[in-house]
């Protein structure tokens, strides 16, 4: 046992390397421009939901109204209060969904940026249902065309955003983080007391 006077701490030990850098350097593989162009499209079509949804929000009576005919009309058993609740929790939940999709996609492209594997999975579950969503809110949209403008470009936007970040050279960039081959090991001159 050590007196405590003389004693390094723990961590320092003179048989192995100091920091990491000591290690042979792994070939670096420089970001494709591929990446920012991925990003920069996924941020417009976040750009082009946000519109969209505040297109909808300012004309919010007028969707509200042709989304309760719908329903009227296609549940005619229904009365009139249930199908206003329904259409409210409709909107409610497309509202919750708009700023989900919308921070989702976001933090996606932030982990793509990041060199983050999975973020190109994210990209692709959101897209699906970003289309899935945007989609389905644009066909039954009775106002002007700017809401369908939006819907559009934003999708666009995002499916070549996605195909992008699934390219092979972001593949190949992504997988560039695992170090390739063992990593040399030093023999110890250890002392022994």
């Amino acid at each position: 046992m050590s007196d405590g006077l003389n004693a390094a701490p723990r961590f320092e030990d003179p048989s192995r390397p100091s920091k990491v850098s000591n290690l042979p350097p792994v070939a670096e593989i420089p970001r494709p421009w591929l990446v920012p162009a991925s990003a920069l499209l996924i941020v417009l079509a976040t750009v082009a939901l946000g519109a969209m949804s505040a297109l909808i929000a300012i004309d919010q009576d007028a969707f509200r109204q042709t989304l309760q005919t719908q329903l009227a009309r296609r549940q005619p058993d229904y009365a009139l209060s249930d199908v206003t609740k329904a259409v409210s929790v409709g909107l409610l939940i497309l509202g919750v969904l708009s700023v989900l999709f919308i921070v989702g996609e976001l933090r996606a492209t932030v982990r793509l940026l990041d060199k983050r594997k999975s973020s190109r999975t994210a990209l692709l579950i959101y897209t699906a249902l970003h289309l899935a969503v945007v989609g389905a809110v644009a066909q039954a949209y009775e106002g002007g065309q700017e809401v369908r403008l939006a819907a559009g470009a934003g999708a666009s936007a995002l499916v070549l955003g996605t195909v992008l970040a699934h390219l092979w050279p972001v593949g190949r960039w992504l997988k560039a983080t695992q170090r390739q081959g063992p990593i040399p090991l030093r023999t110890s001159n250890h002392r022994q007391d």
